[in-house]
């Protein structure tokens, strides 16, 4: 046959042709079922809605064809040149398009499902809406590809190359991705539940809004990804690293998390509720109003993090170190931390009731107006630690060392101290009358009277040395001096709940913006009305304090507190931890209406 003998929608069904150039010709509804083409050039020919199905094509050039809606189903077209073809709306199901070309191809709509696209070439092609169910599709080049609202689940991806690639909305629930690249991917709203993406790499990649409930990540590589307000619960994302990776607002449930690297990444409210993340690294991480409950953080490293206003509810933080962490009002109550570090930790106005500290090192830790009661700190190291105002109501304290420590106002009615160290520690106006101080090592303390210490002698303790008291008015003076420095520290907490709560603002603000620019919001006016009120609300917490700060800056130079009582002093301190509750509590309505947004997922083009 030659050229000529083409004409469209003829029938040429179980034929061997070879050696045609049928380049640019018009072969519209052409029936090729069943048929044999080999060395055939069909350069920019029109095949629209031909038909193909079983049909071999060996060494068929294709290249700009017009292949609107054609049947290729378990055609064999191994290594075809296919590139810039228009084959949107066709089907390839259970056809074998291994190795073959279809760059920059429009494949929108087409079916691939059950096809072999092993090795194929189909980087800048266009594939929305394409469906690609089983597909098999290892070491396929999907580089800059548009699979937006495409369908993968259960396709076989292992080792594919879907760099800069846009998989917006698409359906991957059970995908292999294993050791698929997906560096600068785009899977905003995406479904990966229960895909496999062990040992893949997503660097910098987009899964913002994605579900991936039950998926494997298991050593993948996540650095700086965007996974905002991503469903991750009961993911295995063991050994992962998600250094500087964005996952505010995640719902991270029950996932594995032990072995992760998670330097410097935002969980800023996320669900990590019942997740394993033992021996983890969470250095310099952000976990502010992050969920915790019943979390398994036992031997992970969380240096210089910030978990202030985050529940970690009986969780397990066994061996763990915080060293110099951030936790201002986190609520700790009933967690396992024995043996942990918390070496210089800010845990402020924190609520740790019926927590076990056993043998923790608190060394220089900052716990003012925590409470603590029935807290376990038996054999616990908290040497130079910072316990103003705190309440260790029936505490047990056995054995614990305390050398150096600042106890001013502390609360330890009920509290057992037997055999406890307190040597050189400040114990102005300590509650202490139902404690019990059997073996109590004492010496060198500021704030304990003479009549004090023969009350403290006639409780148990023992004076190793004598406690440094001086007359009343240079005592006075000492508490002034005291009260000065401790304000000071208690005005910076306040500061540094308001600046958290600037920053929350900043967040609704920036979110609600986003979502208005591509008109995803129904009453945008009520937002923009709460967020005016955030501001106006921050700008009054702002004023205030600043101004209450000098006021009370002034009555110290003025020497109007010198004739002050205990209970002015302890007054003074109670009205600082009101202000940071105050403050905390607004700050947190404005997280969870930003954390409310979370539902409103972006524009996918």
């Amino acid at each position: 046959m030659i050229a000529d003998d083409f004409k469209p929608n003829g029938d040429y069904s179980n034929q061997e042709l070879s050696d045609l150039d049928l380049s640019y010709s018009n072969l519209e509804g052409i029936n090729l079922n069943g048929a044999t083409l080999i060395n055939v050039n069909l350069r920019r020919a029109n095949l629209t809605g031909a038909s193909l199905t079983g049909a071999t094509l060996k060494n068929v050039r294709l290249g700009a064809a017009r292949l609107y809606a054609a049947n290729f189903t378990r055609a064999k077209l191994s290594g075809t040149w296919m590139k810039g073809a228009n084959l949107e709306n066709s089907d390839f199901s259970d056809a074998d398009l291994s190795e073959v070309t279809l760059t920059g191809a429009n494949l929108r709509g087409a079916n691939f499902c059950d096809a072999n696209l092993n090795k194929a070439k189909l980087n800048r092609s266009d594939m929305r809406d394409a469906k690609l169910e089983k597909a098999k599709m290892k070491e396929a080049n999907l580089k800059n590809a548009v699979l937006i609202k495409a369908n993968l689940s259960g396709a076989n991806l292992d080792q594919s190359n879907l760099n800069a690639s846009d998989l917006s909305e698409a359906n991957l629930e059970s995908a292999n991705l294993q050791y698929a690249s997906l560096n600068g991917a785009k899977l905003v709203n995406a479904k990966l539940d229960n895909a496999n993406l062990k040992f893949a790499e997503l660097y910098a990649a987009n899964i913002g809004f994605a579900s991936l409930k039950g998926a494997t990540l298991a050593s993948a590589k996540l650095i700086r990804v965007q996974l905002r307000c991503s469903d991750l619960s009961e993911a295995d994302l063991n050994n992962i690293n998600l250094s500087g990776a964005d996952l505010n607002r995640c719902n991270l449930h029950k996932a594995d998390l032990s072995n992760a690297h998670l330097d410097s990444a935002d969980f800023r409210s996320a669900d990590l509720s019942g997740a394993n993340l033992c021996n983890s690294v969470l250095s310099r991480a952000n976990l502010t109003y992050a969920n915790l409950d019943n979390a398994d953080l036992s031997n992970a490293r969380i240096i210089g993090a910030n978990l202030s206003f985050s529940s970690i509810r009986k969780a397990k933080l066994i061996g763990t170190t915080l060293t110099g962490s951030k936790l201002i009002l986190v609520d700790l109550q009933e967690a396992e931390i024995p043996s942990s570090f918390l070496i210089r930790v800010n845990m402020s106005d924190a609520n740790l009731q019926h927590c076990n500290l056993y043998k923790a090192d608190l060394s220089r830790i900052y716990l003012s107006n925590a409470d603590m009661s029935y807290v376990n700190l038996t054999e616990a190291e908290l040497h130079g630690a910072n316990l103003l105002r705190a309440t260790l109501h029936n505490a047990n304290l056995t054995n614990c060392y305390m050398n150096r420590a600042f106890l001013t106002s502390v609360n330890l009615s009920e509290a057992n101290l037997d055999r406890s160290d307190l040597r050189s520690s400040e114990l102005t106006e300590l509650i202490y009358d139902t404690a019990k101080l059997i073996g109590v090592k004492l010496g060198g303390n500021l704030g304990v009277s003479p009549a004090e210490r023969k009350k403290l002698e006639t409780m148990g303790a023992t004076f190793f040395s004598g406690s440094v008291y001086q007359n009343e008015q240079d005592e006075t003076s000492r508490r002034l001096d005291g009260f000065r420095d401790n304000f000071k520290e208690r005005i910076l907490d306040v500061k540094d709940v308001i600046r958290q709560l600037q920053s929350i603002i900043v967040l609704l603000e920036e979110n609600v913006d986003e979502l208005m620019s591509v008109d995803r919001l129904e009453d945008s006016k009520s937002l923009l009305s709460f967020i005016r009120f955030s501001k106006n609300t921050h700008n009054e917490f702002t004023q205030k304090i600043e101004k209450y700060e000098l006021e009370v800056i002034e009555d110290l130079n003025s020497g109007k507190m010198h004739d002050w009582q205990p209970s002015d002093f302890k007054q003074e301190y109670d009205d600082t931890h009101d202000a940071i509750l105050n403050v905390s509590k607004f700050a947190r309505s404005v997280q969870e209406v930003w954390k409310g947004l979370a539902r409103f997922t972006p524009s996918v083009n």
